[in-house]
């Protein structure tokens, strides 16, 4: 109507591209065919311009094609900006959840295992340690506690005493690997080597003892602990859910140090004693049958 001399033909190549900004990503077909037959329409009035004399004439053809130029220029930096604007919300939407990703990666795998399955995510993480410290320890009578609690009495309680137990492994330095029920298994040594694994994981023991004496809690409690050196293997099982864990002969014998104990006491096998006994203070525990391993000697961590 307006004639191609007029120039409101522009407003086609704003046509090509303004059902993007319509239609949703699930209905983008839609969007694909207004694009296209804008396009279309386009090239048509191009290839066939002397077709189209002007029809009506409102304001001179000059000042026409400057308002519909000048009304497309800002439309498209309209378009533009709109864009900027869902791609920096989008970007800023990634970057929060990658964050959040991260956050919960490090809530379940030490920071150097988490950076090594980001990087490698195809990739089996497993390790051998010739010189770790694993600490087991387990809340004396708990079992039956919590058949005389309510569910959120146990809860509370047990998050009570691993709040406290994750804040020294936090302040010592030591890597806390999992929860069992009432149970608690911290390592040093691995997956970061450290010179001092068997002296810091008997801080941690002692600070978790001194705890558990004088914490406020809902009805007192004590705690067993035992405690071994020696080589493990540690890696990542699963695929869902991940899980970062430790094997080995030290990290069984660890656990018989827990399971044959004595509630508030920190047992040790030798080869943890031999670390430690020149500047932490061990009395001797004699010979004990140990499952699965026979007669060992042992020691309690004063």
């Amino acid at each position: 109507m307006y004639g191609m001399a007029g120039g409101t033909w522009i407003y086609f190549i704003i046509l090509v591209f303004f059902p993007y900004f319509t239609f949703r990503v699930q209905h983008r077909s839609i969007a694909h065919f207004f694009a296209l037959s804008a396009g279309l329409a386009l090239i048509g009035f191009l290839a066939y311009k002397d077709h189209f004399p002007a029809q009506i004439t409102v304001i001179p053809e000059d000042l026409q094609i400057v308002v519909n130029v000048d009304a497309t220029v800002v439309t498209v930096l309209i378009m533009a900006s709109s864009t900027r604007l869902l791609v920096d919300n989008s970007e800023e939407a990634l970057k929060s959840e990658q964050q959040r990703v991260d956050a919960l990666l490090l809530n379940v795998l030490p920071p150097s295992i988490a950076t090594r399955l980001k990087e490698h995510p195809d990739d089996s993480i497993a390790d051998r340690h010739p010189e770790i410290t694993v600490l087991f320890a387990d809340i004396v009578g708990f079992t039956p506690l919590s058949s005389r609690l309510s569910a959120v009495q146990t809860v509370e309680l047990l998050n009570q005493v691993f709040t406290a137990f994750d804040t020294i492994c936090d302040r010592i330095g030591v890597e806390k690997v999992r929860t069992i029920g009432d149970g608690y298994m911290a390592v040093a040594g691995a997956p970061l080597p450290r010179a001092d694994h068997a002296s810091a994981i008997a801080r941690v023991a002692m600070d978790m003892r001194e705890y558990m004496r004088t914490a406020e809690l809902q009805v007192p409690l004590e705690v067993r602990i035992g405690i071994n050196s020696g080589e493990a293997v540690a890696g990542i099982v699963g695929t869902s859910r991940f899980h970062y864990d430790l094997w080995g002969d030290a990290v069984n014998v660890a656990a018989r140090m827990e399971s044959t104990g004595v509630p508030g006491k920190i047992q040790i096998a030798r080869p943890t004693w031999e670390h430690i006994n020149e500047s932490i203070p061990c009395e001797s525990r004699w010979i004990m049958q140990v499952k699965g391993k026979g007669e060992m000697e042992t020691w309690f961590v004063l």
